[in-house]
């Protein structure tokens, strides 16, 4: 398991103070950040990451960014210098000071003093009224930087308290064609996983969600780390781990998601492989078992999960997915879900959380919700599943181990069964 710290940041703001300067001096100050933390870090590529999208979201448009930095540092005196006769000035310095700790601590936590040190000796000079020292002293905990401008020390303390929240890792496991992918795509509201009717899950893959509704940041093969906007590139086979904002009641949560692969792929042993040793690792806190609800308990599967139950030793919730699929004519939902109790009790779970849900519909009304991008199929799927999800067989969440305030979300939404898992986790 890798650590959380570096994907889970918030790489962008949408209401930075420079943002109501004239483009000139935008272009002036993310210029002189690129040349501060070029130097402080020695270049180092992940903090060029960090302050490539900190510029962005501050000028709002592709920077040319100045990853560079000459001898006299050019770049950040002449901001620093800023015409004093322009009352705002001062809010310049102090925002650029503030941006220089920032990304500095994001990049490294033992930056700040590295920082400090450089900008009293290197350019201290071009400071007025103590701003270096009353801005270091926020962050290093001396004052609560009341005169910093709140824009950015909520920011930081939105970013700070979030990622400081227990982290809560919920590995999911399932045999081949349970609908996984889908379920963990629902669950973040976007389609970060590749789903396919043949294996699409052959390692294990941690999602994590961040605090902030911006791109994705993936740890790819190598390592190395990309920030993305298209969220489509998370689920090329390079891509090791991803973290995005989950669009979910989970939003809130300080969470990963733990991908494996299906435990029945005869073509590689070493899937199952894989999914096992992470059930017995018991590094985690919940394990989310996915079950197709049209073909429960084959040979495999029932296999499968004597298997777990015998070895977590952490909560479990256990999902009957695809639940769309039955026939409102011919099936019973509720015999499905009786024989499930049983065999579950059987095995020693005496009152087991079981979640009948649809991952798919889920996923599709959370992808229109959001107005994102669906093929045709999709959309076609769209319009039927509106049809059908008004019969009451289909009504998924009166099935469910838990019940859902219906002021939580919109009707169609609960029928999916979808926020009856989420409350389960979140609690």
């Amino acid at each position: 398991m890798i650590g959380d710290k570096f994907l889970t940041q918030t790489y962008t703001i949408s209401n930075h103070p420079i943002r109501e300067y004239e483009e000139l001096i935008q272009c002036k100050y993310v210029k002189a950040l690129g040349e501060f933390l070029c130097y402080i870090t020695h270049a180092d590529k992940n903090a060029k990451i960090i302050y490539e999208h900190w510029a962005n979201s501050i000028i709002y448009t592709d920077v040319l960014s100045n990853w560079m930095f000459t001898p006299n540092f050019t770049q950040l005196k002449e901001v620093l210098c800023y015409d004093k006769n322009d009352n705002r000035s001062n809010m310049l310095r102090t925002c650029l000071v503030f941006d220089c700790f920032y990304l500095s601590e994001k990049t490294n936590r033992w930056l700040l003093e590295k920082s400090h040190i450089f900008l009293l000796r290197k350019i201290g000079g071009h400071f007025t009224e103590g701003v270096l020292e009353y801005i270091y002293g926020y962050f290093e905990g001396a004052n609560n930087g009341s005169n910093i401008p709140a824009e950015l020390i909520n920011h930081r303390t939105a970013d700070i308290e979030f990622r400081s929240k227990p982290l809560k890792k919920v590995l999911v496991v399932a045999t081949m064609s349970a609908g996984k992918s889908t379920l963990i795509n629902a669950l973040i509201g976007n389609k970060i996983n590749k789903v396919a009717s043949t294996v699409c899950t052959n390692k294990i893959r941690l999602v994590y969600n961040k605090q902030s509704n911006e791109g994705a940041m993936l740890e790819c093969t190598g390592p190395r780390y990309v920030y993305t906007d298209n969220h489509k590139i998370a689920q090329h086979d390079s891509v090791e781990n991803a973290c995005v904002h989950f669009k979910s009641i989970l939003g809130n949560e300080h969470l990963c998601l733990i991908d494996t692969p299906g435990v029945n792929f005869n073509s590689d042993h070493s899937h199952g492989e894989m999914t096992r040793n992470a059930v017995e690792a018991n590094d985690y806190d919940v394990l989310l078992f996915v079950s197709n609800g049209t073909q429960f308990l084959t040979n495999d599967e029932a296999t499968f999960l004597e298997y777990v139950i015998k070895t977590c030793k952490k909560k479990m919730i256990f999902c009957l997915n695809q639940s769309d699929r039955f026939n409102s004519d011919d099936d019973s939902i509720h015999e499905t879900l009786n024989i499930w109790k049983t065999t579950l009790i059987k095995n020693g779970i005496q009152k087991p959380d079981i979640v009948t849900i649809s991952a798919q519909w889920a996923l599709l009304l959370r992808l229109e919700e959001q107005i994102l991008e669906m093929t045709k199929s999709e959309q076609t799927e769209l319009r039927y599943l509106k049809d059908d999800i008004s019969d009451t067989f289909y009504h998924l969440e009166q099935y469910c181990s838990n019940k859902v305030n219906k002021s939580n979300s919109e009707d169609l939404l609960i029928h999916t069964g979808i926020l009856n898992l989420e409350l389960l986790i979140k609690t």
